[in-house]
């Protein structure tokens, strides 16, 4: 089913709303109470037609529920329970929404991001769930926004909303553009920087942090309940690091950062650029630091001679 919107559509009323439509056009649609779910991977009904005279003598005996199963079997057929009709359904599709402006009042809205696509970005004031898929729009609005799927955002500028989105699943972000962390991660799933991200001021409270790309961020901005996985390019230009960074990745401080001699566990390049001081307050540092930066040890440290490769200024 194809519906054409260049005007306005309001979905109103409360309950929950299962769409199964292709909505396309440049207007408007709001949704202001009601509960929506843009339906996925469902089957839609082609054709239905009354068998042939021949047809019915090939099945038989219209009422034997054997020869009617077999028949479905044979030919893709859905007949009715009496054998007389026989139903064509489509194969598998997803219902979409191409417009112009999205809204949601209040109520909710539940669809998965590849089935979005609004030229001037969705405004949620409601809640806004999305159940996985590429993002390609602008999210906006004070509502509350989570995805519990596999959900990719490649320009996180796109996230624009008040409160953050909430992940309970896996978040994966960035692409070969440098692109700025427009907004709070929230939530117990897994976020993946997954290209090249830029994070000036946005908290990322997760389970579990992978980067696989090339990230730059102040280290008090990651509350990481588990561990951060790299395996690419993590940069620090500030604050304190509070979880284990392990993997096969480099890591750059380009700030003056604070952290656990522990939590220093990946196997690639730490470097301390010039000018800048990274301070360890307590635990064992067993991977070599280098760069022109400075060390200090401001606490009970203990530290592998061979570790402290650094060019600057090392204090205790």
């Amino acid at each position: 089913i194809i519906a054409t919107n260049n005007g306005t559509v309001k979905f109103t009323g409360s309950g929950t709303t299962d769409v199964r439509a292709t909505i396309q056009g440049g207007g408007t649609l709001i949704i202001d109470g009601v509960n929506v779910v843009l339906g996925e991977n469902y089957q839609y009904v082609k054709d239905r037609q009354q068998l042939t005279e021949h047809e019915l003598e090939e099945l038989g005996n219209k009422t034997d529920r054997t020869a009617i199963e077999q028949k479905e079997y044979d030919y893709g057929w859905k007949l009715d329970d009496d054998g007389s009709y026989v139903t064509t359904l489509s194969e598998n599709t997803s219902a979409s929404i191409t417009q112009k402006d999205l809204e949601i009042r209040s109520g909710s809205l539940t669809a998965n991001a590849d089935n979005l696509h609004i030229t001037n970005g969705i405004v949620n004031n409601g809640e806004m769930t999305f159940t996985g898929g590429t993002l390609s729009t602008e999210l906006k609005g004070a509502g509350q926004y989570s995805n519990i799927g596999t959900m990719t955002v490649e320009d996180t500028s796109k996230l624009q909303m008040t409160n953050g989105l909430e992940n309970t699943g896996t978040l994966n972000l960035g692409n070969s553009t440098n692109s700025v962390l427009g907004a709070d991660i929230t939530g117990t799933g897994t976020t993946v920087i997954a290209g090249n991200v830029s994070n000036n001021d946005k908290t990322i409270t997760q389970n579990i942090l992978n980067i696989t790309g090339t990230f730059t961020t102040d280290a008090s901005k990651l509350v990481i309940a588990k561990v951060i996985n790299n395996s690419g390019n993590v940069s620090f230009n500030g604050g304190t690091l509070a979880q284990k960074v392990q993997g096969t990745g480099n890591i750059t401080f380009d700030g003056n950062v604070t952290t656990n001699a522990n939590y220093i566990a990946t196997t690639g390049t730490n470097t301390v650029a010039s000018g800048k001081t990274l301070t360890f307050n307590a635990g064992i540092l067993a991977k070599k630091i280098e760069g022109a930066g400075n060390l200090s040890f401001d606490g009970n440290v203990t530290a592998n001679a061979d570790c402290i490769a650094t060019t600057g200024t090392n204090e205790v």
